[in-house]
């Protein structure tokens, strides 16, 4: 188990010891005639490679299906494959889920081409509410792995069932946007009757072992949330300094050492001073004042930081004070502030 704890932290932020690979581009799949399974995928110079597995695997309402396996599932859910198209990467298409029966359904895991002993995949395991994204790998125990924030819910997998050095290997995102009759919570979908739910599939061709398949679905495509990624914010020679930070500290904003209602005093800058006698001085400092606080009433996170002692005009004063000391204020921003009140974040920054 200890030997895999070390890939916790990897799937998005931080590589594997790189794998030399070269692309083997997917040009095709041939599905059922319900295109509910995958047949056969073509590769680079038309290369036919047969192989049998199901488009995909789903929890519904606690229960294990398979789409191959209608007769488990009919008169609950309808599942329909849309929107498929070559891209410059492999292919790319649309799943539907429909809740065809007369009382609510609980839809989950939804892993594209299947949960199976002999495949390395990643989905939901338990009821954790905040983590519970597992990889599975056969023969081992599955171990729990950090995923960007927005796609907890996301399914992945890879397959190499045939005698070639090549992984079939497949994205899903849940289309978040495209729930109608229904919610959802950060693992699951619940579709009321005539309710639909959409996901995006991506489905690529690797050579390699399934190192190079999390390499490519992670690290290379970003799991497809953009297309093209523009570096020029890192690279800007204003910001470089961060590269060279290793102090700092966050600061919660009804700590004492930011603001003590007992006096009615700042401290910051006695922190600040403590720290250069003690370590050398932070290189920059955090502050956050959302944290309990936020979702507690209507205010959204801008009004937080205005309701703190001094408002905006006293963080910017303070801020100019851990210049003059050679450090930096930080102050957070939370993008999944969205269900308080409601306005532009840009605007609130």
């Amino acid at each position: 188990m200890n030997k895999y704890k070390a890939i916790i932290c990897f799937l998005f932020f931080i590589g594997f010891n790189k794998a030399v690979f070269s692309q083997s581009v997917l040009k095709g799949l041939k599905f059922s005639s319900d295109s509910l399974s995958i047949k056969q995928f073509i590769v680079t110079d038309e290369k036919q490679i047969d192989i049998s597995t199901p488009l995909l695997s789903f929890v519904l309402n606690g229960k294990l299906n398979y789409s191959d396996a209608k007769e488990n599932y009919k008169n609950k859910i309808d599942i329909h494959l849309s929107a498929y198209k070559k891209t410059k990467f492999g292919i790319s298409a649309i799943i539907s889920f429909t809740n065809t029966s007369l009382d609510t359904i609980q839809l989950e895991n939804v892993v594209p081409l299947g949960e199976n002993a002999h495949h390395v995949y990643i989905t939901g395991k338990g009821k954790h509410e905040l983590s519970r994204t597992y990889l599975f790998i056969p023969g081992k125990q599955p171990v729990n792995v950090i995923v960007p924030d927005d796609a907890w819910d996301l399914g992945f997998c890879s397959i190499n069932d045939t005698k070639e050095n090549i992984q079939l290997t497949a994205l899903v995102r849940r289309n978040r946007t495209s729930i109608k009759k229904g919610n959802r919570t950060r693992f699951e979908t619940n579709l009321f009757p005539g309710g639909s739910v959409e996901y995006n599939l991506y489905i690529e061709t690797v050579t390699g072992d399934w190192h190079a398949a999390l390499e490519l679905m992670f690290q290379k495509r970003m799991v497809y949330d953009i297309e093209n990624f523009d570096n020029n914010l890192f690279e800007r020679k204003d910001l470089q300094w961060i590269r060279h930070s290793y102090v700092s500290h966050l600061m919660m904003n009804w700590d004492k050492n930011y603001y003590d209602y007992g006096d009615k005093q700042f401290h910051i800058d006695d922190f600040i001073e403590r720290g250069k006698k003690l370590y050398g001085g932070d290189d920059f400092i955090g502050i956050w004042p959302t944290w309990p606080t936020l979702g507690l009433d209507q205010r959204n996170q801008f009004d937080l930081f205005n309701d703190l002692p001094g408002g905006t005009i006293k963080i910017k004063k303070i801020a100019e004070e851990c210049r003059s000391k050679n450090t930096k204020l930080f102050v957070c921003y939370n993008p999944w502030d969205e269900s308080t009140r409601n306005e532009n974040h840009f605007e609130g920054i």
